[in-house]
């Protein structure tokens, strides 16, 4: 199936039927009419009216099918409108005649790709699946607006020995500046034991996040509010630029970064700062399992850090440390799904209630240790299975590109119907597929992140 829709493509993109001489684009409806009329002229006794010629039926096709493409686009991608990039579309939609507005808004112009697709239906095979318009809930989430652009604006500031760059979000909508945190010079502010705690960061080269994260916990010049004031300033940045570049940032400038974009309201935590916490308990639980009992300073830690973890499951971890063991309550640590938290939430009011530990909640082989390989080994599987799939994307990126410029030039010297057809599918499965890379791209380099940490504290255990 996956050959016949890659040939398919191939067919729409590269064959120019040139149905069309004039310079000036008639309306498909009328074009429609148009040929019916001849169909209905030059037609057979017995011949039905609307028998288009082949080239004619195909170029009806490549309509439909670029037009599918932008529908789908908008579903996917409801920003699209406010990308500079999606303009070109906008501007091919035009020559259509299939919208006239300048800025028209997603659903508008949705349905009126939809009534220009429900007036070509009666002259086209493969009829386009029904799609139905709605916005995603999860546009709104920070990791998607990291764009691979930072790379670029990175290596460029490196260039220019510059400690300060900016980039456009992957929906091109915002900008991201990134430049060098400040920090309070009086030393009777309550932040300055921040500044001199990063100071004394830069000097050492950190492999994973977690481990500055762990200099920041373990220090003795902050107050408990100054190391969780710090920590969620490098874990927010993280967050927006990306945990990669926030530590290339401060290993090449000896720096802690600080990023701003207008109308951001960062995650008072984090995605990387609650990995740290989640690992650095696992780790705790580690010591209690095979160690002696903790001290005070680590049984103070462990339940500081769970006070950090969102409310229902910081409670749920001590209750399965306290009744069903330490194996239990790493494997919710490693594994934190709704799903598993309710079926850990049972199991500890079931034991509750009986007043009797069952610490024998996970099988004799899932021992803490196990628990962490296991998780460490998926990873990396998670890891290689991504990378394989993000080299795909790229592969067929660089394709499409190509296609979009040759098929760009193509419209221009001559814009055909069908040619600006051609175009405007290419571009819109391209941007798609932008898209998607971005979102893979960014899935892998938190899966990074996180494997990075885990073994930063369980080194032992790598294989």
């Amino acid at each position: 199936m996956k050959y016949t829709a890659k040939h398919y493509f191939f067919i729409l993109a590269l064959a120019c039927v040139l149905f069309l001489n004039s310079p000036f684009l008639h309306a498909h409806g009328r074009y429609l009419r148009n040929a019916a009329k001849k169909a209905a002229k030059n037609a057979q006794p017995g011949t039905p009216a609307l028998r288009l010629k082949a080239a004619q039926r195909a170029a009806i096709e490549n309509q439909s099918a670029a037009l599918q493409q932008v529908r789908r686009e908008l579903i996917r991608l409801p920003n699209l409108l406010h990308n500079k990039d999606f303009q070109p579309q906008l501007d091919l939609l035009k020559q259509m005649n299939v919208t006239s507005a300048d800025n028209p808004d997603a659903q508008t112009l949705f349905n009126q790709i939809s009534q220009a697709q429900e007036s070509l239906a009666p002259y086209i095979v493969n009829q386009p699946f029904p799609l139905r318009f709605s916005i995603p809930a999860a546009q709104s989430e920070s990791p998607y607006l990291r764009s691979c652009t930072v790379w670029d604006a990175y290596r460029q500031a490196r260039l220019n020995k510059q400690d300060r760059f900016s980039w456009k979000t992957a929906d091109n909508q915002h900008t991201i500046s990134m430049g060098p945190a400040s920090f309070p010079s009086n030393p009777q502010h309550p932040l300055y034991p921040c500044g001199q705690l990063a100071q004394e960061l830069m000097k050492k080269r950190h492999a994973a996040l977690s481990d500055v994260f762990d200099a920041i916990f373990i220090s003795h010049h902050l107050t408990s509010s100054q190391k969780l004031a710090l920590a969620r300033h490098i874990s927010q940045t993280a967050e927006l630029a990306g945990p990669d570049i926030t530590l290339f940032y401060m290993s090449a400038y000896k720096k802690i970064p600080a990023v701003k974009m207008k109308g951001w309201k960062p995650d008072p935590m984090g995605k990387e700062l609650l990995t740290y916490i989640r690992h650095k308990e696992a780790h705790l639980i580690e010591q209690l399992n095979t160690g002696p009992s903790w001290t005070e300073n680590e049984t103070n830690l462990f339940l500081d850090l769970a006070a950090l973890l969102p409310q229902e499951e910081g409670r749920t971890l001590l209750g399965a440390l306290t009744y069903l063991g330490p194996a239990s309550a790493q494997y919710l640590l490693l594994n934190p799904n709704p799903y598993l938290r309710k079926t850990m939430q049972t199991k500890i009011k079931l034991v509750r209630e009986k007043g009797i530990p069952a610490w024998g909640t996970m099988s004799p082989e899932e021992t803490p240790s196990k628990i962490v390989r296991a998780h460490i080994k998926f990873l990396r599987k998670l890891i290689a299975e991504h990378n394989l799939r993000l080299e795909k994307i790229r592969s067929r990126l660089e394709n499409f590109e190509f296609a979009q410029n040759q098929l760009a030039k193509t419209t221009y010297a001559n814009p055909t119907l069908d040619n600006i057809s051609q175009e405007l599918y290419t571009r819109a499965y391209y941007m798609r597929l932008k898209n998607l890379f971005n979102k893979v791209d960014n899935y892998l380099d938190d899966i990074e992140a996180e494997l990075n940490s885990l073994e930063s504290f369980f080194p032992q255990l790598e294989e």
